[in-house]
């Protein structure tokens, strides 16, 4: 096999979401039909490939901690705009009907950090967050057309 050329990047662990799975089975109890992993759970792990620079991984630490502990929101609302307006509200089709109506405001303050709650577990763990921020190019609007 080859080595990778990747600086860094996340891989998911299946292991934990297998682990409550037969848990649950095994005790009788249901299985969630929505449950999602993360860095708590160990379903989500950082690897640091060979072409790094030196600090990566303990960088990589540093955020890992503060996305534990609230600290950090992956989508701050302070990073980003979105039509140059900074994100207050984002009305997101949590509940799913066949009209895909947006019925969830996702947008939370927690910590004194503005945050979308992008596949937060309260809601649902399949993706939802669907702005376009500013300064990223959309390669391809067709989607597949």
């Amino acid at each position: 096999t080859g080595k990778s050329t990747l600086v860094a990047y996340s891989k998911i662990d299946w292991k934990p979401y297998f682990k409550m799975m037969i848990k649950a089975a095994n005790g009788g109890d249901a299985v969630p039909t929505d449950w999602t992993g993360t860095l708590d759970t160990g379903s989500v792990k950082w690897e640091v490939g060979p072409k790094a620079a030196e600090g990566t991984a303990a960088k990589l630490q540093e955020v890992e901690a503060e996305l534990k502990a609230g600290t950090r929101q992956v989508f701050d609302c302070a990073t980003f705009t979105v039509g140059g307006n900074t994100f207050t509200e984002y009305m997101a089709d949590v509940d799913t009907d066949v009209a895909y109506t947006p019925d969830t405001n996702v947008v939370k303050t927690e910590k004194g950090i503005t945050y979308v709650a992008e596949s937060a577990s309260a809601w649902r763990s399949a993706p939802y967050f669907a702005a376009e921020i500013d300064g990223i190019e959309l390669l391809d609007r067709n989607y597949g057309d």
